[in-house]
This record gives structure tokens, sequence and C-alpha cells, in this order.
């Protein structure tokens, strides 16, 4: 088993286990579908209205690292 998860998609991962979350969690919080978020953090859609920024907040992840 295999996956191409980008590297800022692992950092959001490890935050979440961190903080005791799941994506689920993580979408509700910012006021988006779970199945949106996933392709958001798994690398296969591109974020249009700067989902990253607010997922960054909300799980303390700073450019470059968590």
């Amino acid at each position: 088993m295999c996956t191409n998860v980008n590297e800022w998609g692992k950092q959001v991962r490890i935050a979440l286990i961190k903080e005791d979350m799941t994506l689920k969690d993580l979408a509700e919080l910012i006021g988006y579908s779970p199945s949106y978020i996933r392709a958001v953090v798994g690398g296969k859609l591109n974020s249009i209205e700067n989902v990253q920024s607010k997922i960054n907040d909300v799980l303390n992840i700073k450019e470059g690292g968590v």
C-alpha cells in the first residue's frame, strides 16, 4: 500500500493526530465538506478559497513545518 501524499498533507495528518481530530472534525470546524478537505489534504485538489491557510490556522501549522 503506497500513497503519494504531499509534505503539507503529512503535516496536516500529524497535527490532526496530535489534536485528536479527524478530517471530518476539521471540515466541520472550517465549514467545508469532509470530501473536499480530504481532496485538498491528499493533494488531489488545489484549494481555490485559501483553505490551506484556514487548516494551517486551526492546526497551528507554520509554513515549512508543524
